[in-house]
């Protein structure tokens, strides 16, 4: 069984998208450029003018798609937690803890799926959730984590103490259960 390593896949995405970003604002404002200096000179034609909106309009187009894999990635982490706790991988548990509407919950799953997030998933459109095929690899969605037991507060519940690798706050959770970092929203579990 293999492992698949989520990590790589979020920080890979999310290097494409602050790319796409990056070369979407550089061509449009190289365009916007071209587009000044045909406008100031007369004897140039239509067809340079169409030349550089076609240039313009791909500028947005990377721009906004860039934007999109940025934001799946950030949140990926988030949606983790909460379909950790739901056995049905619902969108509507999505949809209810995001407080986001379901199509656009439906969205960013199906580009996280895209972007090999949840390798091997599958969205089921009629029933919104995420299906996992039965042989899939082991995925490892748990982040790393320093782990320091604490005396439990209630006898029937065990609180177990934790630093979030993300940004190294320190919090509480209880014993086998997936809780998120109050300070970057990272998933925190025993």
């Amino acid at each position: 069984m293999m492992l698949v390593n989520i990590d790589a896949a979020v920080k890979r995405a999310k290097i494409v998208g602050y790319t796409c970003q990056f070369f979407g604002y550089f061509i449009f404002i190289l365009s916007i450029i071209g587009v000044i200096i045909i406008g100031l000179d007369e004897s140039t034609t239509n067809t340079y003018l169409a030349f550089f909106l076609i240039y313009i309009v791909l500028s947005i187009y990377l721009i906004i798609y860039g934007r999109q894999i940025v934001k799946v990635s950030k949140l990926y982490h988030k949606y983790i937690v909460i379909l950790s706790r739901d056995p049905e991988k619902s969108l509507y548990t999505l949809a209810n803890s995001t407080k986001t509407p379901i199509e656009e919950i439906r969205k960013n799953i199906t580009l996280m799926i895209r972007l090999k997030f949840f390798p091997g998933a599958k969205l089921d459109k009629r029933n919104y959730r995420i299906v996992f095929p039965d042989d899939l690899p082991n995925i490892n969605l748990k982040p790393k984590i320093d782990v320091t037991e604490v005396k439990p507060a209630i006898k029937s519940e065990k609180y177990i103490s934790v630093t979030c690798k993300n940004c190294g706050a320190p919090g509480k959770i209880m014993s086998g259960t997936v809780g998120e970092c109050e300070f970057c929203g990272s998933p925190l579990s025993y």
